[in-house]
């Protein structure tokens, strides 16, 4: 037995021995299913806000995400001014080192440094087993993109000291660190880690993974962060910039399922 209004069910019910029972139940499948669409769209997305999904067209979350709360505690922005950007792709790159992180990963990686080009926003993540393997990591890099030019960085001897610092000078690149004891003057590649960060915490506490599955995690952040619109290129993505077509989102999951 049904009781509809509209195309809709609002009560339902059996007969037994001559009588109409009606549960007690009555479904929201409508109201759950929309509400499982959106959530799982945020999750998909590495956690990504609601400004980001709703410029691509997805669906945005209406409710309070815990693991978001969680996750993305960050300090006060320092503010630096305008400067001037690259107007072609892959000229400028910043590049930061984060660790060491207490837990190593499952093929004992205790660092990630990250390589951003200026303007695109497209980041690449490299995991480091030791600070010292960032200097070959960086030439390799180079050499598979010639037209990089200029390297901002922090003033880490793996930047401007030794093996790295000799290529670079044979190659034409020059080096820009920042002062010491000033992280906030490489402030694109600090962002990026922080944003890598952030989105692979939430991925991670999202289902209780092993600490350890943070190299999986920041990888995945990079690849997602880099078909997210970024408001530091007029909501464009740096998938976008850089290949000059959209990024193919279908086949996004949620990270640990």
């Amino acid at each position: 037995m049904f009781l509809e209004k509209e195309n809709k069910c609002l009560l339902f019910g059996h007969r037994k021995n001559c009588r109409q029972y009606i549960n007690d139940f009555i479904p929201h499948c409508e109201i759950a299913l929309k509400s499982d669409i959106d959530d799982l769209w945020h999750r998909r997305c590495g956690h990504s806000c609601n400004q980001s999904l709703k410029q691509l067209g997805l669906p945005t979350i209406s409710s309070f995400c815990e693991v978001c709360t969680r996750a993305k505690q960050c300090a006060t922005p320092v503010g630096k001014g305008p400067r001037r950007r690259e107007t072609v792709p892959m000229v400028m790159i910043h590049t930061d080192i984060c660790g060491p992180i207490v837990s190593k990963t499952f093929a004992c990686e205790q660092y990630f440094m990250t390589l951003i080009d200026d303007y695109s926003r497209f980041s690449e993540v490299r995991l480091l087993k030791r600070k010292s393997d960032a200097a070959s990591e960086l030439k390799n890099f180079c050499q598979l993109n010639p037209s990089v030019k200029k390297i901002r960085c922090d003033n880490r001897k793996e930047y401007v000291d030794g093996e790295f610092l000799k290529f670079a000078n044979e190659a034409g690149i020059n080096i820009d660190p920042s002062p010491p004891y000033t992280p906030c003057l490489n402030g694109v590649a600090e962002r990026a880690n922080r944003s890598l960060l952030e989105k692979g915490r939430a991925m991670i506490f999202e289902y209780n993974l092993p600490k350890n599955f943070w190299g999986f995690a920041v990888l995945t952040a990079a690849y997602i962060n880099n078909r997210m619109p970024n408001t530091s290129i007029d909501g464009h993505t740096p998938y976008y910039l850089k290949y000059n077509t959209n990024a193919d989102l279908k086949n996004l999951r949620v990270f640990g399922l």
